[in-house]
C-alpha cells in the first residue's frame, strides 16, 4: 500500500524517489488450520441440540453447516432467510464500531454476498428458532420482522462480535474442545469436510465467500492432497467402461 502511495507521489513531481522500492517485505507465516476429528465432530452436533444458550446454539449451527464467518452470523437477519427456497442471503455483516459499538456493513469481499442451499437439519433448526423468537418478543409486546436479528439479545438487539467470541470460547473449553479451538474453526471444519466429501473447490469458495478460489485453495489446498490419483483411478473408470461398450 505505502508502495503504491509513494510511487503516486512520485509521478507527481512531490518527491524524488519511492522510500518503499528497497524495503523486503517480512515473511507471512501461516497458522495451521484447526478442524474437529469425526470423534469432536459428532459430539459437538450433539451438544448444539441440548444447549440451553440458544443464541449461541444457532450460531454454532450456521458456523459448523454453512462455514459462516463471525459478523456473518450476527448480520443475519430472518429476512435474509427463504424457507420455501430452502436457502439463506448473505447481505451483511456485524462490525465492531467505534467504542466497540456493532454496526451493519458490508460482508468482506464482493463475493461474501453470497446465497447459500440450507441442509435440512439446519432448516428445521432455524424455522423452530424462529418461532422461540417470534414467542419471545410478542411476550414483550413486540413481533418477529424481517429485520429481526436471527441472533437476537435482549429485546431484539443484536449480538455483539466479542460476545459471540466469549460465548464460543466458554462453550469450547466447558466441553474439552481442542486447547485453542474457536467459533473460526467451524468455518475451516465445514471447508475441510466438504473437501473430504469430493465437493469441488469452486463450490466450496462461492459458499464461503471467498473472493477467488486461490484464497480456497491456498487455505485448504493441502487437503487436496491424494486426490490426483483418484481423479486418474476415476478416468480409468470412464475409458474402462467406454472400451466395455464399444466392444
Amino acid at each position: 500500500m505505502l508502495r503504491k502511495a509513494f510511487a503516486r507521489a512520485v509521478s507527481h513531481g512531490l518527491i524524488p524517489s519511492n522510500p518503499a522500492q528497497v524495503t523486503t517485505l517480512p515473511k507471512i507465516e501461516t497458522k495451521e488450520i484447526e478442524i474437529l476429528s469425526k470423534e469432536d465432530f459428532a459430539r459437538l452436533t450433539a451438544l448444539i441440540d441440548k444447549e440451553e444458550n440458544r443464541q449461541l446454539a444457532i450460531s454454532l449451527a450456521l458456523g459448523l453447516h454453512l462455514g459462516l464467518r463471525r459478523g456473518e452470523v450476527l448480520g443475519l437477519q430472518f429476512g435474509d432467510i427463504d424457507f420455501k427456497k430452502n436457502s439463506l442471503r448473505i447481505n451483511r455483516a456485524l462490525h465492531r464500531g467505534r467504542e466497540y459499538k456493532a454496526v451493519y456493513g458490508d460482508p468482506k469481499t464482493k463475493k461474501s454476498k453470497r446465497t447459500i442451499t440450507l441442509t435440512d437439519e439446519l432448516r428445521e433448526m432455524l424455522l423452530e428458532h424462529r418461532e422461540k423468537v417470534r414467542a419471545t418478543l410478542i411476550g414483550w409486546g413486540g413481533d418477529l420482522s424481517s429485520s429481526t436479528p436471527v441472533v437476537m439479545h435482549g429485546r431484539g438487539g443484536v449480538v455483539s462480535p466479542n460476545m459471540l467470541t466469549n460465548w464460543a470460547g466458554e462453550f469450547f473449553r466447558k466441553h474439552n474442545f481442542p486447547e485453542g479451538f474457536n467459533f473460526h474453526g467451524l468455518r475451516h471444519t465445514n471447508a475441510s469436510y466438504l473437501i473430504a466429501a469430493g465437493v469441488p473447490a469452486k463450490v466450496i469458495s462461492e459458499r464461503l465467500g471467498h473472493s477467488t478460489i486461490a484464497i480456497t485453495l491456498d487455505t485448504y489446498g493441502h487437503l487436496l492432497e491424494g486426490q490426483d490419483e483418484a481423479a486418474a483411478q476415476a478416468f480409468n473408470d470412464l475409458v474402462r467402461s467406454a472400451k466395455g461398450k464399444s466392444e
